[in-house]
């Protein structure tokens, strides 16, 4: 196990990376929980959907962000960082989620909530833990 030694003095293993992949991968994974049920909130309450068709259109969109941080994670981890696809698919997909949630909520007679906001926050949340996680493989 090789041991860099930084500007400080201090030294840096391989293991600091995983640890800071594993905390970003968990941020990611607990922000879409967070827009699944802001989303399921604005979708039930808002639009009237019954709870499990909201439920699963939610955990679907959910998935979707944090699908869409894996080619991200496997070029980062392949040393591929010509293509700047990835890193669009994966911030596009964030913010095209962001705007349906809003869209969500003020459609029609609906009203813009602490939910929509609250949604629109935590889904672009996913791809900046997302980048956060791929530097931490970058790294490594």
């Amino acid at each position: 196990m090789t041991r860099r030694v930084l500007v400080d003095g201090r030294t840096e293993g391989p293991g600091e990376h995983m640890v800071s992949f594993l905390a970003a991968g968990g941020c990611a994974a607990l922000s879409a929980l967070v827009y699944a049920g802001a989303m399921t909130y604005t979708l039930a309450h808002h639009r009237h959907w019954d709870v499990p068709a909201a439920l699963f259109v939610s955990v679907s969109f959910a998935l979707i962000a944090l699908l869409s941080s894996v080619p991200h994670l496997v070029a980062e981890a392949t040393v591929n960082t010509g293509s700047a696809f990835p890193r669009a698919l994966m911030w596009g997909t964030g913010l095209t989620l962001a705007v349906l949630q809003v869209v969500a909520a003020v459609m029609g007679d609906a009203r813009f909530s602490m939910c929509a906001l609250i949604g629109a926050v935590t889904v672009p949340a996913v791809a900046c833990f997302g980048e956060m996680a791929a530097y931490a493989l970058a790294e490594a």
